[in-house]
């Protein structure tokens, strides 16, 4: 995907789906390798049960602090650096200041509520074998509802509750609409040869975005959910420390 488009280059309609597929890409490298944090609770497990039970210290302080000595070297600064590293080589959006501080924030908080799934998901696993697979899994699963893999306006009435506590369906919209809302894209009629016959016909790339079941109106309420399932599930990763990992004597 280097260089997708260069300034001068009208972007199409090609364009814009290579813009989708770096961007579904992108949160799959950061999603799988946010399953490194597993290790920041399982590995002494025991351990920090029998101390929290002998009265070293209590859940709370001990999970903020392995929380934050994790996200903030491990997670926030290696993914804000990857967003800055390829935003700019792959051709994205290059208006000053807005689209670019905004890919950056909503790749960060991706990654922390990816990091905060996988963390609850440890919590309640009985070995890092367990935790990896489940949360592969679960990664696997959410990105089916992304937005890209299936049409988000067609998902089953059923499966639609998934959509909304899906961390890709969240990143994958906002993020599509930080890069195309208010641009235009062109599409070449092709002939039954397929080979195009006629003038490129400019559209606004908002007809893209519907076509993908995303709204534009809808990235405030995107970021926002983001930032808000990052502190749920850091919350729930914290309640089911307390409440399974425990000393038994």
């Amino acid at each position: 995907f280097f260089r997708l488009r260069s300034k001068e280059e009208p972007l199409t309609l090609a364009g814009t789906e290579d813009k989708a597929g770096m961007i579904t890409g992108m949160l799959l490298i950061i999603a799988f390798s946010s399953l490194s944090c597993l290790d920041l609770f399982m590995a002494e497990k025991r351990l920090s049960a029998a101390e929290r039970a002998n009265g070293f210290y209590s859940t709370v302080p001990y999970f903020v602090c392995k929380v934050l000595f994790d996200y903030v070297p491990l997670r926030i600064v290696p993914v804000a650096m990857l967003a800055s590293v390829v935003y700019f080589p792959m051709g994205l959006r290059q208006d000053i200041g807005g689209p670019f501080l905004w890919f950056v924030a909503i790749a960060v908080l991706f990654s922390c509520m990816v990091c905060g799934m996988c963390l609850a998901v440890g919590m309640v696993a009985p070995s890092f074998g367990a935790a990896a697979l489940f949360s592969a899994l679960l990664i696997l699963w959410d990105a089916t509802f992304g937005g890209l893999m299936i049409n988000a306006s067609t998902i089953p009435p059923g499966f639609r509750p998934f959509k909304f506590i899906s961390p890709f369906y969240f990143a994958f919209e906002s993020l599509m609409i930080n890069e195309l809302d208010g641009l235009s894209c062109t599409i070449e009629p092709l002939n039954s040869a397929g080979i195009s016959d006629n003038e490129p016909i400019p559209i606004p790339c908002r007809q893209f975005l519907f076509y993908l079941g995303l709204n534009p109106k809808y990235f405030d309420r995107d970021v926002a959910l983001l930032a808000a399932w990052v502190v749920g599930m850091l919350i729930i990763a914290g309640v089911l420390l307390a409440v399974f990992v425990r000393h038994r004597r």
